[in-house]
């Protein structure tokens, strides 16, 4: 189906409640999720809209998110891990602290996954900071982002 702002949706297998596609933003190729949750599709669909059309603001409230959540978390362990060398011993790295702007500018959004009409989960990739796990901030109302998380996942 191609829809005039959410592109090309697809339905996953053979699921019809749910879909994925892809958005472009600022330039950027992210990925769409979209789940009906027992919604009305239209319903679902105008959601993913305000969602897609509001991606800049929800960006930058989705990162305040991540900090509050997880910066102390970086801070006070994830910033240090242990590197195998070539003869087998083991040399511990501990990388700098951050500061909130230095934490937050490693995250890049990768993709938006919507469930029913009111929640909404931006996936980050962090560059490395937690090992190769992924961060997402889940919202469950909607576009306020007042009853919002940030955790890790992988």
């Amino acid at each position: 189906m191609n829809h005039p702002t959410l592109g090309r949706l697809e339905s996953k297998g053979t699921d019809e409640d749910s879909f994925e596609g892809q958005v472009n933003t600022d330039g950027t190729i992210i990925g769409l999720s979209i789940s009906l949750d027992t919604a009305p599709q239209d319903q679902v669909f105008k959601f993913a809209e305000m969602v897609v059309n509001a991606i800049s603001d929800l960006n930058e409230k989705s990162k305040g998110v991540i900090c509050r959540d997880l910066l102390e978390t970086y801070n006070l362990g994830w910033n240090e891990y242990d590197e195998v060398q070539e003869d087998g011993s083991i040399k511990t790295v501990v990388n700098p602290t951050l500061d909130s702007g230095q934490f937050i500018s490693q995250f890049e959004l990768s993709s938006i996954s919507i469930c029913g009409t009111e929640c909404v989960e931006l996936w980050y990739q962090p560059n490395d900071l937690f090992w190769g796990h992924s961060v997402f901030v889940t919202s469950f109302d909607g576009l306020k982002f007042e009853d919002a998380n940030a955790q890790m996942f992988g």
